[in-house]
């Protein structure tokens, strides 16, 4: 993980090498083996008959996640390219686009899902979790590139930001980006929304079950945030007294 972080290129492909030939215990099978097993549980999680390397497994789900926290996007495109288990354990590519903070770093992991095909929804979780984040954290750039993508950000979004761990969770509250925007006050974002032609008032439109009534606009004026205030106003947006 030191050496992924640290951009290590030659440390990682000996670490793996080694992970690969090194002999694992396996109490439940009765046996000792270097890892490349065709054992019941895991063609059952691979559907398929393929041996995969336990070890390397392990050790490179650690890679990816460090290279994409330290933006080491060319070597995580190598990491990724040597590494085919992940196209069974999507979920590792995903949480790597939410931990990723650097544009490059998350094209090359937004590319590495295009490779799979008819996986609509995967690649539909993996984006709107990955704004989320952007959002929450100040990446105007990454946004960009997933409204680019074809990102709809009128859209609720069922997941939430842990403000203790940073991690990504379910949420009933289903709110939109331009919600989470004004909420972090992500001045940047919101403008960049705005060009993009999202209205800020989601009680104009039609909501679906568990998403917030509230108006962004109302929001951004009970947070006390003026400047995004002002910004609502010089595109047109403003808060009506009832």
């Amino acid at each position: 993980m030191v050496a992924a972080y640290r951009g290590n290129e030659d440390i990682l492909r000996e670490m793996l090498d080694i992970a690969k030939r090194t002999k694992t215990k396996f109490p439940h099978l009765w046996k000792i083996s270097t890892g490349y097993l065709r054992a019941p549980h895991w063609c059952e999680i691979f559907k398929t008959s393929i041996t995969y390397n336990v070890n390397s497994i392990h050790g490179g789900i650690a890679i990816i996640r460090q290279l994409a926290i330290a933006g080491h996007a060319e070597i995580l495109r190598h990491a990724i390219g040597d590494q085919p288990w992940w196209k069974h354990l999507t979920f590792v590519v995903q949480e790597a686009m939410c931990l990723t903070q650097d544009l490059d770093t998350l094209k090359v992991l937004w590319d590495a899902l295009s490779e799979i095909p008819d996986d609509r929804l995967i690649k539909l979780a993996a984006m709107q979790k990955a704004t989320l984040v952007a959002v929450v954290f100040g990446g105007t750039e990454i946004v960009a590139y997933f409204l680019s993508q074809g990102l709809k950000p009128e859209g609720p979004i069922a997941h939430a930001v842990d403000k203790l761990t940073g991690g990504v969770m379910r949420s009933p509250a289903k709110e939109s980006i331009m919600m989470t925007a004004v909420k972090y006050g992500r001045k940047d974002v919101v403008k960049l929304l705005l060009d993009h032609g999202v209205h800020p008032d989601t009680s104009s439109s039609a909501r679906s079950i568990g998403q917030t009534s509230e108006s962004v606009v109302a929001l951004a004026a009970k947070a006390g945030r003026t400047d995004i205030q002002e910004l609502f106003s010089q595109y047109g947006y403003c808060l009506h007294p009832a």
